[in-house]
Parts: structure tokens; C-alpha cells; sequence
């Protein structure tokens, strides 16, 4: 296992955080809403990778708007 952690800054990011499930490679991906790169690997689960980038989305919401929080 590998974890690295990075600064993000979430001005003007899209918080529709992207993601997708390989089948035929058994593992799904959290896609960086900034580029689109691959950001997170996780194994073959879709619903986890789903609420993974939903949540991603609603702290880059939330950190883009603070005073709503």
C-alpha cells in the first residue's frame, strides 16, 4: 500500500468529483477534479467509489464556501 498526501486547492475546482470501476483490472479510480488524472485507487467497489467522490465533492463544496458551512 502507498498513500502520499498533497495540498489541493479548491478554487474554481469542480466539486462533481468523477469516478469509474475497471472490471477487467478489478479496481476503481477517484478521478482529480482539477485535471482529470487518476487522484485515488480503491479495490472493485462501486458504491464505496461513488461515496468517496461524493464526499470529496461536498468537502471541496464546503471548503469553496465556508461561511455556509
Amino acid at each position: 500500500m502507498v498513500r502520499t498526501t498533497q495540498t489541493l486547492s479548491v478554487y474554481g475546482v469542480n466539486p462533481q468529483v468523477e469516478w469509474a470501476c475497471e472490471a477487467t483490472a478489478t479496481t476503481c479510480w477517484v478521478y482529480d477534479p482539477r485535471d482529470g488524472s487518476r487522484l485515488l485507487q480503491l479495490s472493485l467497489d462501486r458504491d464505496q467509489a461513488q461515496e468517496i467522490a461524493r464526499t470529496f465533492g461536498k468537502l471541496i463544496r464546503n471548503l469553496q464556501n465556508p461561511a455556509s458551512s
